[in-house]
């Protein structure tokens, strides 16, 4: 990166005494500039390494390959990136990483570094670091240390032939302490990071984690930005704003932008102040600090700044503008399409709207206001009516001036002697209710008027073009129901004498919207019941459980699913003809249990369900690593695909070879798991639980597990190291030797 840097001319005169300034106490200049200028050691080794890496790729001319990650673990905790670049000679590394202020890159806009001290930041962590530099066939490794100089130095180690691509592996070692703190640092550099490296010793909780910010809703993007719905946050003056520059994200500090940039304002104000907005910077065009932690705020960087978001501000009001002249001159479709997007002042004044529409603008919102609602209301003899409040068995209106057209409106003519003055409010109602599931927290605004032609006048006007009109006749008399809604009048009366119902399979938070009124007689008809009271089950186990179960259970047996009838609960009796689900779920489980011959099988499951409350949490997270072995899917830099790898616990259990290991590993399978049973018959199993089966918990026999725990002490974290197939032989050979020892 080419630092920018003022030119000066001096004059002086006459004969003065001068004198240069120099450095006299080199190691605590030293110590400050591989230290004291890093506030976040972690991130300094990760952020320098990693850009210095992704610079070797852009100099190899392969800016999109991914750099290798070796993530540090508690048995492994030493932090590695390898870049596959051009490499360096030995007479480079003994340069760049020895010379403070050095750089390769200060001439060029196309790579990061400029300042010459990132590559020696691992002095900011640590007494030590080292330097793997793959060089035209030859791998040599070097350590740079400090010595008791406290200045530093570096050595070479080895050099041996290499047909390892070039290019510079850098290994620092974490202490164990700071491991979990290190990888939660690196996850959070690495979300910005693109492309994406590789990254080693990962884990799906840390790929999910860095993946997450493209998984993030973009709810508009433009020319080098994005806005991400809902994420800003705002510390003081600092937010989760970030302006990226080559490959690392800074937190735009808005405390510092000058107040009398109109663009800025789009940060503070109107809809898209609670976006995240990232921000791409090309390198170089922005002043950074000598620790590259945050950005300079100086003239150059607020400039710039200031040309992005003016020209994001204009992209924005262009793409506003383009859907206000789509709009046919409808005041009511513009307004809404305007009145959503509410940016900034600084946006919304970039947007030109037609003469006969800026006359509703009031403030920062177009509405038909008081100054105009007598206007319209005079024109077509009408009144506004508006309806907000429906959970209530008194329904409401009060007079409106004021309307802020939008999807949520619902405008119902109601032309006079459509219908019956005393059933006004009960139509409102019933157009309400045929809205609410369509329209989420609809306002109904009942417009009267005295003739059709009226209506019509109003409905084909460039003020209400676009609105959702309906005609209040159009929609039947709704009576107020308790607790259920909006229920329609017969529909209501016809709920209220049934005594038999159907479940409809269905979740809905209205529970009673979860089932159907049934015509089965409750003496003379069959079937499975539930009992019901207020359209839920009684007992312990809900409707949809029973529903779950029974589904499973005709999955396993391949019989058409029975229909499930709830009835209620003030039903004086059942005809013999009808079976109470819990029983039909019970009779038909125990069936499918003994033509399968799998009675041991369901005694093992309960067994197994019970040795959470026996086992240790050593021994519980020993049968679980036992039982479901993890594997990753590394990137082969040989093949150049990725390849699958298993942990050490996997290799053994998948292994032909026979080692007293994999012997103790197959008796515990066999003593604690139950995978043999299908899902569907566990869910119904455990909804009927063990005492309701028949089944008596065994003894668990301990002595499996105490004997791998005695031999194997630390078998409990041999899900942690993981190995490709080239590789499997010699974890078997490792565990042989192992158990030699024994």
């Amino acid at each position: 990166m080419i630092t920018a840097t003022a030119t000066r001319s001096v004059s002086t005169m006459g004969e003065a005494i001068e004198a240069s300034y120099t450095i006299q106490d080199s190691a605590k200049i030293f110590s400050i500039l591989r230290s004291n200028i890093y506030s976040d050691k972690m991130l300094a080794v990760i952020r320098e390494y990693s850009t210095n890496g992704w610079d070797g790729h852009i100099l190899a001319g392969t800016p999109e390959r991914p750099l290798k990650i070796t993530l540090p673990t508690l048995l492994a905790p030493v932090f590695k990136v390898r870049d596959f670049g051009v490499g360096m000679s030995e007479e480079t590394v003994l340069n760049v990483y020895t010379s403070y202020g050095t750089s390769t890159k200060d001439s060029s806009n196309d790579f990061n570094g400029t300042f010459g001290l990132g590559s020696k930041s691992a002095f900011a962590y640590g007494n030590s670091f080292d330097i793997i530099s793959f060089f035209n066939g030859t791998k040599t490794m070097y350590t740079a240390y400090l010595d008791e100089s406290n200045i530093g130095k570096i050595r070479r180690v080895y050099s041996e032939p290499t047909t390892e691509h070039n290019g510079i592996e850098i290994n620092v070692t974490i202490r164990t302490v700071d491991v979990s703190k290190f990888r939660e640092t690196a996850c959070n550099f690495y979300k910005y990071f693109t492309p994406t490296p590789v990254f080693i010793n990962s884990d799906d909780s840390f790929d999910s984690a860095v993946n997450s910010v493209n998984e993030l809703k973009v709810i508009t993007s433009g020319d080098g930005w994005k806005a991400i719905e809902g994420q800003a946050v705002y510390y003081g003056n600092r937010s989760t704003h970030m302006v990226i520059m080559g490959n690392v994200a800074y937190p735009l500090n808005i405390g510092v932008l000058p107040t009398d940039r109109s663009a800025f304002s789009i940060l503070t104000e109107g809809r898209y102040s609670n976006n995240l907005f990232i921000v791409e910077a090309p390198i170089g065009e922005l002043s950074i600090t000598a620790s590259r932690e945050s950005l300079e705020y100086d003239k150059r960087t607020i400039n710039w700044l200031d040309s992005k978001f003016n020209s994001i501000c204009d992209e924005l009001a262009k793409n506003l503008q383009a859907l206000v002249d789509s709009q046919d001159n409808s005041v009511w479709n513009v307004a809404k399409i305007y009145n959503n997007f509410n940016f900034s002042k600084t946006v919304m004044n970039r947007v030109k709207l037609p003469s006969h529409i800026s006359s509703y603008l009031y403030g920062d919102k177009i509405s038909l206001n008081s100054g105009n609602m007598n206007a319209i209301k005079t024109k077509y003899n009408a009144s506004f009516n508006e309806y907000s409040y429906f959970n209530t068995a008194r329904l409401k209106c009060y007079k409106t001036s004021n309307i802020y057209p939008s999807d949520r409106i619902v405008l119902c003519v109601n032309v006079k002697g459509a219908v019956k003055e005393k059933d006004i409010n009960a139509h409102i109602r019933g157009v309400q209710n045929a809205f609410r599931s369509s329209v989420k927290d609809a306002t109904v605004i009942r417009i009267d008027v005295p003739a059709v032609n009226n209506a019509d006048d109003l409905r084909n006007s460039d003020i209400f073009k676009g609105a959702t009109i309906v005609n209040i006749q159009d929609y039947p008399a709704v009576r107020y129901s308790t607790n259920r809604g909006n229920v329609m009048s017969d529909k209501g009366k016809e709920r209220a004498k049934a005594k038999v119902f159907e479940f409809l399979g269905t979740d809905y938070t209205a529970k009673q919207d979860n089932w159907d009124v049934s015509d089965v007689d409750i003496a003379n008809g069959n079937g499975v019941y539930v009992l019901i009271n207020k359209y839920e089950s009684i007992g312990e186990k809900s409707i949809n459980a029973i529903n779950r179960a029974i589904t499973s259970i005709c999955e396993l047996t391949g019989e058409d699913k029975p229909t499930i009838y709830g009835i209620r609960e003030s039903a004086k009796g059942v005809g013999g003809g009808w079976i109470p689900a819990e029983q039909w779920i019970l009779d038909a489980t125990k069936t499918y249990i003994k033509k399968n011959n799998l009675n041991e099988s369901v005694q093992k499951h309960f067994n197994v369900q019970n040795q959470w409350g026996v086992f240790t949490r050593l021994q519980l997270t020993i049968i679980n690593s036992i039982t479901s072995p993890s594997s990753q899917s590394k990137y082969n830099y040989e093949t150049g695909k990725y390849d699958q790898s298993f942990s050490l616990m996997g290799v053994i259990m998948n292994s032909d070879n026979d080692t007293l290991l994999k012997g103790l590993i197959d008796s515990i399978k066999a003593e604690y798991s139950d995978s043999t049973l299908k899902k569907e018959l566990v869910l119904a199993i455990d909804f009927l639980g063990r005492e309701t089966l028949g089944y008596e918990i065994q003894d668990v026999d301990k002595s499996l597990i105490n004997t791998v725990i005695d031999n194997y002490p630390c078998i409990h974290r041999m899900n942690e190291i993981y190995f490709f197939e080239p590789e499997y032989n010699e974890a078997i050979r490792l565990v042989k030797g192992l158990e030699a020892s024994i």
